[in-house]
This record gives C-alpha cells, structure tokens and sequence, in this order.
C-alpha cells in the first residue's frame, strides 16, 4: 500500500515536470501522441481465433472455439429467473395509440452512439433528421399498430463478444 502510494506521488510529479518543461505547441502535439498510444493499448480485443474452456484449457480449433462460445452464450442468456410474476391477462390490441409526441419522447430518451440494427438507421440518424425523422418514425409505429405486426427484421440480432480488458483475454466467464 505504502509503496503503491509512493509511486503514485512519484509517477505524479514526473508528468506534472515533464508537461511544465514542454513548450506549448510541443506539448499539445505530444500529448495527443501519448493519449492516442493510450488509446491503442485499450482498444478492444475482438474475434480472438484461441479461447479458453471453464476448465481452462486452451481450445484452437475453430469448431471447438465456436462449441464454447455456443455453450457460454446459452447459459448466460437462458439463466432461470427466480422471480415469480403473476399472470395478467392478455390485452388485445394497443394499450394507447402511438403519438407523435410519445415517439419524440422515446427518441431523447435514447443513448447516442450506439450500433445500429440490421437495417443500418441509428437513433442519432433519426434525431438528426429531426422533424422529418420523427414523423417517418411516427409513420412506421402507426403501420406496425394498425397492421399487428412488427417487422421481421426487428426481431433478429448479433451478438459480438468484445474483450474489455479485465481478466484474462482468452477465458469466457459467467
């Protein structure tokens, strides 16, 4: 403890006298060197070809990685509730009607920079396009009510397992 707060302190005042000794030019050019250095050495790892089973045996076949990848992803998304809901009966047909106003409340409601669907059309497109985006999207929540059904595209999706840089790259825990 004592030693990781001494170097800590240490590491400190040696960036704190290394930025001051910069010129100011330098110094913002180095320093966005360094921060995209930093950057690369936290990029995510992705499709690593070599994986690890629970017992932690390394598997390097492909079918065999694949195997695992199948048995960690079934688990995880096939864990029994504990929780018991009670039965309620089947509404038929919409709750509310969909309104313009409720789907520009559900757009802010939506986080930017995430990845689309399989269509390619991400919320920020949509708030981008802004009047426009609400009311074709107004549109498509009116077609999917009055029709009952929703596209057959909305139901399918990826998952792409990303390392986060914790733990060991090629183990896939629970």
């Amino acid at each position: 403890m004592v030693v990781e707060r001494g170097s800590a302190i240490a590491k400190d005042r040696d960036w704190k006298y290394w930025s001051e000794s910069l010129q100011a030019n330098e110094r913002r050019a180095k320093m966005f060197k360094i921060a995209k250095q930093m950057r690369k050495r936290m990029k995510n790892i992705v499709g690593s070809k070599y994986l690890k089973n629970e017992n932690g045996t390394l598997k390097m076949k492909e079918e065999k990685v694949m195997e695992r990848w199948r048995s960690y992803f079934y688990s995880f998304l096939n864990e029994i509730n504990e929780y018991q809901l009670k039965e309620e009966d089947k509404v038929v047909g919409a709750i509310w009607g969909v309104t313009k106003q409720v789907v520009e409340r559900a757009l802010k409601s939506m986080k930017v920079g995430k990845a689309p669907g399989l269509s390619g059309v991400t919320s920020d497109l949509i708030k981008a396009a802004g009047a426009t985006g609400v009311k074709v999207l107004f549109q498509v929540c009116e077609s999917i009510e009055q029709e009952g059904e929703v596209p057959e595209q909305w139901a399918k999706s990826y998952t792409i397992p990303a390392y986060n840089g914790k733990g060991d790259v090629l183990m896939v825990d629970l």
